[in-house]
């Protein structure tokens, strides 16, 4: 189910309709089945996968959080067991037992076959956040496995961040929400701006992009090269920045607020000021 397409839009409609007539307990049962659906929709398997994440992780955290002595070692359990789980699944339940072949024959790059793509499972690298907090006691151990199954599974934030920090998503599960004209505007106009840079701006700057001179480079001018990979950049940027602001106005109407994720990297004047401002809960989890 792609964010910006009909079905999501019903989807969306019919999670508020009814979200907006429950009680806060209710309301985040149903922010959890319906995250679980959203996975659903992609492969049945994401939503299992999910699942399994969701309960071994709150096991996980309330087990740092109880241990006297083996503190550490739970903790190294867990991220041990999140990274091989998902290294796992990538291989072996999604189909690239072959690709496994390829690299272990030097057929095909570790790095970027691989360790990669595991960088853009964004709920892992949250329950790893949440075991560290756990562990560093900055938070306690989550005791409601629906909450803690909104916080690792909300759909919105699913596919592609931002990444989320427990003591800041967690707390406005425990409150009721209400969501005002002032969470109506700023969604409203989030949801404006994203569905802009997504499907204006992040168009006309792909069209601008010369077919194939990513694959066959030496067939084109040097300085065709190097606007094409500045086009680029902003097509990507304002992909993802678009997708952001998408997200972070539908968590709204949801009365939850997800964190920023740009900050106008563009106008950074250096390499580190620029990752700052570039997918800033991933600097941040970093």
């Amino acid at each position: 189910m792609e964010i910006i397409s009909q079905p999501f839009a019903l989807f969306c409609v019919s999670a508020l309709v009814v979200y907006h007539l429950l009680s806060r307990r209710g309301q985040n049962i149903w922010l959890a089945v319906f995250s679980f659906f959203f996975a659903w929709s992609w492969r049945w398997d994401f939503a299992v996968i999910l699942a399994i994440s969701v309960s071994a992780n709150f096991f996980l955290g309330k087990i740092i959080a109880g241990s006297t002595n083996h503190k550490k070692k739970w903790l190294v359990t867990g991220v041990a067991v999140n990274t091989a789980w998902l290294i796992f699944y990538r291989l072996a339940v999604i189909g690239h037992l072959d690709l496994l072949a390829r690299v272990l024959q030097k057929g095909a790059s570790l790095t970027t076959e691989i360790l990669l793509p595991i960088g853009f499972s964004f709920y892992t690298l949250q329950a790893i956040a949440y075991l560290v907090d756990v562990y560093q006691k900055q938070i306690n151990a989550e005791d409601d496995l629906i909450d803690f199954a909104v916080y690792l599974g909300y759909f919105p934030r699913l596919l592609s961040g931002p990444i989320e920090r427990a003591k800041s998503f967690l707390p406005q599960l425990k409150q009721d929400r209400m969501v005002d004209n002032n969470f109506l505007a700023e969604g409203a106009w989030l949801i404006l701006i994203g569905l802009f840079r997504k499907l204006v701006l992040s168009g006309l700057f792909f069209t601008l992009i010369p077919e194939g001179i990513f694959t066959r480079t030496m067939e084109f001018a040097t300085s065709d090269r190097w606007v094409s990979l500045l086009v680029y950049s902003f097509w990507l940027y304002n992909d993802f920045a678009g997708y952001t602001s998408l997200v972070r106005g539908i968590s709204l109407l949801f009365g939850i607020r997800l964190s920023p994720n740009f900050r106008q990297p563009m106008f950074a004047r250096t390499f580190l000021e620029f990752w700052n401002r570039w997918h800033m809960s991933l600097s941040f989890w970093l």
